[in-house]
């Protein structure tokens, strides 16, 4: 195999920023690859490459040189396809794969799909080829010809490359990748079993090689939505577990892995009703004994689930979803991720966490003052929303401390459930009526919808194109910035911090600039040539951050912008109780019919999917808690959605007391929280008995 060559044209997808790279070598080589015989597989691969961008991206060129340039890629690609059969018929499929230029392997079979060359493909040369560079067992698999063609000796070569063949099947069946790291599908060999696949993936097992991440996709893998060429038998599966716990055992045993932690403290001592200490990769949350005992009402108790405990966030949303851009560079493509899987991240698992531990360390102080914050939910419902929005025929009933854990998971799951039917009711209807209750389904958190139109604004279909370069710590524009050693995480922040200019900047990296520019996401200062985020900027990073913004929260100016985002495809309005990510969320905690991964812990407990040989399993006052939090999450949000339905419910009373202290500034620097963040309500925590926000 010859060296890689740089200067040889590739063709990258139209939304690729390397897509106009060699726009002008395309102009220089295409008339000569249509006009004289080619030479060499890589000048054929070269024109096939041209061809195809040209076809993708025009406006790369001069409307003038188009009607030139198309014709010659009609005859260039007809001298690769005469040059490919007739190289194959005289020297074979394994003496045009040796004269190969590295950068072009993956595109040397696009070429030999393209030009239908399995028909000439002599089956000793590829099974030749094969034996030599098994690697390239995936690219015959992703050429249908090809493998339809030489179906026995395919599953013959998979068969005895069981570690290739396995993780290749994995792969494409059951995972997802995205950006350049996407998959192109693949066709199994007819002759090639479910029973073969099986005795593939038992040896792939038996090894002693296996990756613990392929591993780990055979113990879930995603029967309804990964591909039916495969279904991994009881045998494979229960293997794979095994396999797969006894390398996660091994990984925390060799002193290779981090640990995070997160502590919950209500201490009698603080003032402040919040506190926080970092120490190393530990945090702790501390809430004032205080205040949690001085105010004992249910509303006081909701309020502070509102306004002091990590339920939801300043902007009105769940604190505990992940986010799609929370990770960040190579973390973000570490692992293999199994179709329809939700994806965390240590960030939201430490949210999530600090929640349930949150409502169980508050459930558990106002049991020892013989309150019930189960209590307090069922006011809620059967006393506050009543009394204050005039909506009667909400009710729940949760399960009382004296039952066992197991006893109290069963219930509340069913709660939850009737707490969301309730909603829908009076959502569809007006009103809750029982006669109507018994044929009230609720299915998914994404189905559910607002009780008015446009209460978010989340990422459109061109949100990615402009929000990517802006705040991706791998944008182009923070990676080929000229004299800059910065060590900030985007461009977005490389421009407040640096001071860069669009002469710092190379083709075609300028260019990309000028399109944040045309398009109104960044300015030029007139006075230093600066470049600037523009407010259009700035709502564009909240929905990077968060995954969508409560409308209703921004007015004026800043809703223009919005509104005017979403006119351009951008941004778009949301209109469910929930934001996408919110949904997600819940459905993976809660259900088990839309994510591989989900932990449905309402189905868990209701469909008994587990042998039981203890009720009160730490791991099961851990679920009640956790869904507990969900249940107290999903309340606050109908008493939101009430709110501003009704136009009732405002906080009536203020406490003068101190909500955080100086704790949480210094844990905000060593978390790298912004500090406007935190100050907001720094002197004031609110107390109505009347209000649950």
């Amino acid at each position: 195999m010859r060296d890689f060559n740089h200067t040889r044209v590739i063709h990258y997808d139209r939304h690729d920023w390397a897509a106009g790279a060699f726009g002008d070598r395309i102009g220089e080589i295409l008339p000569i690859l249509a006009t004289e015989p080619i030479k060499s597989i890589n000048d054929a691969i070269e024109a096939h490459q041209s061809k195809l961008t040209v076809e993708d991206i025009p406006e790369l060129f001069d409307k003038s040189d188009l009607l030139m340039l198309r014709d010659a890629c009609s005859k260039a690609f007809k001298n690769a396809c005469r040059y490919v059969r007739a190289s194959l018929q005289e020297n074979g499929i394994q003496s045009l794969y040796e004269d190969l230029e590295q950068q072009y392997i993956e595109q040397f079979w696009e070429l030999l799909g393209s030009c239908r060359a399995a028909n000439i493909t002599r089956g000793e040369d590829l099974e030749a080829l094969l034996s030599d560079h098994s690697c390239c067992l995936k690219y015959v698999l992703e050429i249908p010809a090809f493998v339809k063609r030489y179906d026995d000796s395919l599953r013959s070569i998979m068969m005895g490359e069981f570690e290739i063949a396995a993780e290749l099947v994995i792969t494409r069946l059951a995972t997802v990748s995205t950006g350049s790291f996407a998959q192109r599908s693949i066709t199994l060999p007819k002759s090639l079993t479910n029973d073969d696949l099986d005795e593939i993936m038992l040896a792939y097992l038996n090894g002693g090689h296996s990756n613990s991440n392929y591993v780990e996709v055979l113990t879930r893998w995603p029967d309804r939505l990964a591909r039916s060429e495969y279904r991994p038998s009881p045998d494979v599966r229960v293997k794979a577990k095994r396999v797969y716990a006894e390398s996660m055992r091994e990984l925390f045993t060799d002193g290779n892995s981090m640990r995070f932690g997160t502590e919950v403290i209500i201490d009698m001592g603080q003032q402040a009703c919040r506190g926080a200490n970092v120490d190393g990769l530990n945090f702790t949350l501390t809430f004032s004994g205080q205040w949690l005992e001085a105010y004992m009402d249910s509303a006081t108790v909701m309020n502070n689930c509102r306004w002091i405990f990590d339920f939801m966030d300043a902007k009105g949303l769940m604190q505990m979803p992940a986010h799609a851009h929370e990770e960040r560079g190579v973390v973000a493509m570490l692992g293999v991720r199994v179709c329809g899987e939700y994806r965390e991240n240590p960030a939201s698992r430490r949210r999530g966490n600090s929640a349930f531990l949150e409502t169980g360390a508050y459930a558990q102080f106002l049991e020892r003052y013989g309150h019930s914050l189960e209590e307090d939910l069922e006011w809620v419902y059967a006393s506050y929303f009543p009394d204050e929005f005039g909506i009667s025929g909400f009710g729940i009933s949760l399960p009382r401390r004296e039952g066992s854990w197991l006893d109290r998971c069963k219930g509340i799951g069913s709660e939850i459930e009737r707490a969301m039917k309730e909603y829908q009711l009076y959502a569809r209807r007006g009103n809750i009526e029982d006669d109507y209750f018994a044929y009230e389904q609720f299915k998914s958190f994404a189905s559910v919808s607002a009780l008015g139109k446009r209460k978010y604004a989340i990422a459109g279909e061109e949100f990615e194109t402009w929000a990517y370069p802006l705040f991706s710590d791998q944008s182009p524009l923070i990676v080929y910035v000229a004299g800059k050693k910065s060590d900030d995480p985007s461009f977005f922040d490389l421009m407040l911090s640096e001071g860069v200019t669009r002469e710092d900047y190379q083709e075609p990296f300028c260019r990309s600039v000028d399109h944040l520019i045309e398009k109104g996401f960044i300015c030029e200062d007139s006075a230093t040539g600066q470049l600037k985020p523009t407010p259009q900027a700035y709502c564009l990073r909240l929905i990077w951050r968060s995954g969508g913004v409560v409308l209703k929260r921004y007015r004026n100016e800043r809703r223009k912008i919005i509104d005017g985002l979403v006119a351009q495809d951008i941004l778009k309005y949301h209109d469910g109780l929930f934001t996408p990510d919110e949904a997600s969320y819940l459905n993976y905690m809660l259900n088990d019919s839309e994510q591989a991964n989900a932990l449905g812990l309402r189905n868990k407990y209701s469909h008994a999917s587990s042998p039981v040989r203890d009720p009160n399993t730490d791991e099961m006052r851990f679920d009640y808690y956790t869904m507990l939090a969900l249940l107290v999450t999903i309340t606050l949000r109908i008493n939101d959605e009430l709110m501003d339905k009704t136009g009732r419910g405002a906080i009536e009373d203020f406490v003068d007391w101190p909500l955080y202290d100086e704790s949480v500034f210094e844990a905000a620097k060593l978390t790298g929280c912004e500090k406007k963040a935190v100050l907001r309500g720094f002197w004031w925590v609110a107390r109505t008995r009347s209000a649950c926000r």
